[in-house]
């Protein structure tokens, strides 16, 4: 949701409380109203970020959500959000009606709008028949001009009325939403609130039909900009060593460190490019619970080998022994059990068409891909019985029960030619759909099992 408070102190409050109540994941703002120079939080559940000028803020109210300030200006705030299928911008703009518009513009300047998904809210005070005036002024046709460079799209709707009122000023379209091209139909339900704003200006709400879930796989490539990540951190080193020189306590020191890592982590992400976590290849299976069963397992070890060595009594030692060994054993069961159902979750939402599987299954992974399955506690088992075991728990309709059920009719088909094959493979090569491939060789054949 978006609103221009103008200042108000009820208008503000009410715009945070109207926010919470309808579950929203943020709320941007401009103008806000500012005590000693600082914009007002009536509530402890958001987290606010400001331009530098405090005209344009931001209020992440999604717990879950973990914020980056990608880009600020005196009227522009510009966060980045890593969720789970892209990295989103969400910016919040205030173009002051009697300002230069160049100069409002140029603020952008040095921001690359091609290079990440955008959405911008603000008052941008700018008149078009585009989203609702009578008529084109210059700022509007300069807007026009950078949104239509930049592949940017506005998703104001005129037809559900302004979005400014005023008894003085009559009516107005100020207030825009703006997204990339790439998202503009991941825009649902734009609308104008009916709830009264105690403000000139309405609420204007929109849903993204986005999964709004956090991810941190990604890093951040230090290779370049790490001058400029200086020439960021050396205004800031002055104020820090006096903060540092006035420690006298542990709060000292926390509030010390607090502020260090925001400066540092502000600049790093507002700096570096980054880029998604791909190197780590296969699936992971480590977890919480077996790092405390790996260490209480160790303990009991050392525990048992000290009295070993003590030479205790043989009742102490035979007592410790037991329970290494029964934690030992809790331990490797629990470990297959995370190593099979990490697998079965990888299988499952494999998307790459060439990636690990295929490589595994055509012999083309450098690391070691032999199926680790014994049939029957059978370690030497033949290469059928251990494909067949994974696939009855994984399809149970789709391996020997059909196999030994299904007789097929010779006169329903017909020998392949090679080049039949050939284009049967091409097909499935070329399908948009990912494709995982199992191979095995079953006897003297060679048999295929395609999953799409």
């Amino acid at each position: 949701m978006q609103i221009n408070v103008n200042h108000s102190q009820i208008a503000h409050v009410s715009a945070l409380q109207t926010a919470i109540e309808l579950g929203l994941d943020f709320l941007t703002i401009q103008e806000p109203y500012l005590i000693n120079g600082e914009p007002l939080n009536s509530c402890s559940k958001g987290k606010i970020y400001c331009s530098k000028s405090h005209k344009s803020l931001i209020i992440i109210l999604n717990p879950e959500l973990i914020a980056y300030t990608r880009f600020k200006t005196d009227h522009i705030i510009i966060l980045e959000l890593h969720l789970k299928n892209l990295i989103l911008n969400i910016s919040s703009v205030y173009f002051p009606p009697h300002d230069n518009i160049d100069d409002s513009i140029n603020e952008f300047l040095t921001y690359d709008f091609n290079r990440s998904f955008n959405i911008i809210t603000g008052d941008f005070n700018c008149r078009s028949q585009t989203w609702g005036y009578n008529r084109e002024d210059h700022r509007g046709r300069k807007l026009m001009e950078f949104l239509t460079l930049n592949n940017l799209n506005i998703c104001n709707i005129k037809e559900y009325g302004p979005t400014f009122i005023s008894d003085c000023l009559k009516t107005g379209y100020p207030d825009l939403t703006i997204v990339s091209s790439a998202l503009i139909d991941k825009v649902k339900q734009w609308g104008i609130l009916d709830r009264h704003s105690f403000s000139d200006h309405r609420y204007i709400y929109f849903k993204l039909d986005l999964e709004f879930q956090p991810s941190k796989d990604f890093y951040l490539k230090t290779g370049y900009g790490s001058r400029k990540f200086l020439r960021g951190l050396k205004p800031h080193i002055e104020p820090l060593t006096r903060h540092l020189n006035s420690v006298h306590c542990f709060e000292d020191i926390d509030s010390f460190f607090v502020e260090f890592i925001d400066i540092v982590s502000e600049l790093a992400m507002g700096i570096f490019k980054k880029k998604p976590n791909r190197r780590r290849g296969g699936f992971k299976f480590w977890n919480d619970g077996l790092r405390t069963l790996r260490n209480t397992t160790n303990k009991l070890y050392k525990i048992f080998k000290r009295k070993k060595q003590s030479d205790s009594p043989e009742a102490e030692v035979q007592a410790a022994r037991t329970d290494y060994n029964r934690s030992r054993a809790i331990y490797k069961k629990q470990l297959l059990i995370a190593k099979r159902e990490s697998w079965e979750h990888f299988c499952k939402n494999y998307t790459n068409t060439f990636g690990s599987i295929f490589k595994m299954a055509f012999g083309k992974s450098k690391k070691v891909a032999e199926i680790l399955v014994k049939p029957n506690d059978k370690s030497d088992a033949p290469m059928r019985e251990k494909v067949e075991m994974p696939l009855e728990h994984f399809f149970p309709w789709s391996t020997s029960s059909l196999m030994d059920n299904y007789t097929p009719e010779p006169e329903h088909f017909h020998e392949f030619t090679e080049k039949e094959v050939g284009l049967l493979l091409l097909t499935f090569l070329r399908k948009e759909k990912p494709l995982v491939w199992t191979a095995w060789i079953i006897e003297s054949g060679l048999t295929f099992l395609f999953l799409s």
